[in-house]
Order: C-alpha cells, then structure tokens, then sequence
C-alpha cells in the first residue's frame, strides 16, 4: 500500500510534494486488469483488485470504471508530466504480486508516452552479469529495475527469505537504494 499511497500523493497533489521515491508500487488499475483479463491464470494480486473495486471477479472490471481510471496514474501523468514532482521508482523484475510493467509505464508517463518512452521491462540480464537497468524518468527522476527482485525487494532476512534474489542481485539492490536516497535527500 505504500507504494500506491505515495503514487497518489504525487499524481493527486503535486504541488504539495517536492520528490517521489516509490518502491514497487501498484500505479496502473488499467494495466494491471487488461493482463488479468488476458491471463489464463488468476494473478497473484488478483483478489486484492477484486476487493478494492468491490467487484466478485476481475472479469466484472471495465477498464473505463471511474476506480480504474482514478488508480491509473501513468495516464494521468502522461498528459502533462512537467506538471509532476521528480519521481523514482525502484522494482523488481520478478515481482509476481505488482508487475513491474507497472513502474516502467508510471516512468514513461513521466517522460510523455506510456508506449513510447524510454523505460523497458527489462532489469538486466544475470546470466551475462547485469543485474540491474536505470532509465530516466521526467524531470530529473529515474526508474531502477531489478532483474531478480520480486515484490519486498528491500526486506532482506536472510536466511529466512531475501526477496532481492542472489547475493549480485542484493547488492544491486543496495546500490538503487543508495543513489535513490542520496537523490530524494538533495
């Protein structure tokens, strides 16, 4: 919920906050419902959708609901993103709770096209030694991508569970966290 309550105080009052750090955040109602709608399996967040609409099935979603649109912040912030604050975002790749299709299209809305900007799903390729991808998002705000990091990517406890993924993925992780605070503290 954090994520999402930090999202919408940047989309919903902008000229209140001066910069965004937002980590894995569900930003995008609309994306997230068209691959529910597409996707044979239910999706890990599914429910909890399902709950905040009021609805008994994701299938009931219209993509043009008032809730949807409401919690589709990268539409809303594509229409004029100099009127938004610097924002970061910082997810994981291997997310199954929020995909991370979610942070790149917020990114891109900054930038002034969902589809079109610069950000990509992709957060590097571990097998060749990246673990992580930057892009730019707006106005001097930046999407990092974690190739292995699922959803609580900054909650290690190892060797209990280590969402950040392998020990070059972790450090890749306190490497976003580093420069994303060191950024938001300027």
């Amino acid at each position: 919920a954090g994520g999402h309550l930090a999202g919408w105080l940047t989309v919903n009052y902008p000229q209140q906050i001066d910069r965004a750090l937002l980590f894995y955040p569900p930003t995008d109602f609309f994306d997230y419902i068209h691959l529910a709608l597409a996707s044979e399996a239910e999706l890990e967040g599914e429910a909890a959708i399902q709950r905040f609409l009021g609805l008994d099935s994701i299938s009931e979603a219209s993509l043009d609901d008032e809730g949807v649109l409401a919690t589709t912040f990268p539409q809303q912030v594509e229409q004029n993103p100099g009127h938004y604050p610097p924002t970061s975002i910082i997810h994981g790749v291997s997310d199954t709770l929020v995909p991370s299709s979610q942070a790149v299209r917020l990114c891109n809305g900054f930038n002034g096209s969902i589809d079109a900007g610069p950000a990509q799903n992709d957060g590097g390729t571990p097998a060749n030694g990246s673990y992580s991808k930057e892009y730019p998002c707006g106005q001097d705000g930046t999407l990092y991508l974690i190739a292995e990091a699922e959803h609580g990517l900054d909650a290690c406890v190892e060797p209990i569970s280590c969402p950040s993924g392998s020990a070059a993925s972790q450090a890749a992780v306190r490497e976003a966290m580093t420069r994303a605070f060191d950024w938001l503290a300027r």
